[in-house]
């Protein structure tokens, strides 16, 4: 398993984003420009761009050889039948204001996501986290709350993204600090971000969430 983290993404899109742009897919290329701002459109764009680069040196193939499956609700896979030896891999990105983080994997399931620390907003925990999850943000002292609540809703995108549903599930009944599940998601802070990784070898002791 690999994960990667680009931080300090750039502000403006220049002629540079316009022939990373090219190596992306005609719909991945749609998603890039639909964002308002240039600096979610470059960390859309990066987003892209470091999951084909991670793959294609992962599997020793080409960007052209890549083929991207996009099921509703679901996280975007990768069909490596034409490949030599079908071989399986997996893969997950989150991008939030300046940042990208990429996983990898050869075996298992994987999901990962990154947020920046600022204000989280607070008064959504009843409608998002479980009560296990409500007391530890709310048990902190007022400088940890934020920190706590994007620790818990960054496991809880990397845990949904892991499983394929992503946030359309039943939000408030998944504790991400309870066993078994706790012991399979990584969080950790690098600078103004928080980051965590989920991975599972299998899914079926997972899907009753």
């Amino acid at each position: 398993m690999n994960f990667y983290l680009m931080k300090k993404t750039q502000q403006f899109w220049n002629s540079d984003h316009n022939k990373l742009l090219s190596y992306l897919s005609p719909d991945r290329q749609k998603t890039v420009k639909r964002y308002r701002f240039e600096q979610d459109q470059i960390t859309s764009l990066y987003s892209g761009f470091l999951a084909r680069l991670g793959l294609t040196r992962a599997l020793g193939c080409k960007n052209e050889e890549l083929i991207f499956v996009n099921k509703k609700w679901h996280k975007p896979y990768l069909d490596t039948s034409k490949l030599p030896g079908n071989p399986y891999i997996d893969f997950s990105f989150s991008h939030t204001r300046n940042a990208v983080l990429l996983g990898i994997t050869r075996t298992g399931h994987i999901g990962v996501d990154v947020e920046r620390i600022t204000d989280a907003p607070l008064d959504l925990m009843k409608t998002i986290f479980h009560p296990f999850e409500i007391a530890y943000v709310e048990q902190a002292s007022s400088n940890l709350k934020n920190r706590r609540f994007l620790e818990i809703w960054t496991k809880k995108e990397a845990y949904t993204k892991c499983i394929g549903t992503g946030l359309a599930t039943d939000l408030p009944a998944i504790n991400t600090l309870a066993n078994p599940l706790s012991e399979q998601i990584y969080t950790w802070s690098e600078d103004d971000y928080l980051c965590s990784v989920c991975f599972i070898d299998d899914l079926a002791p997972y899907l009753f969430y």
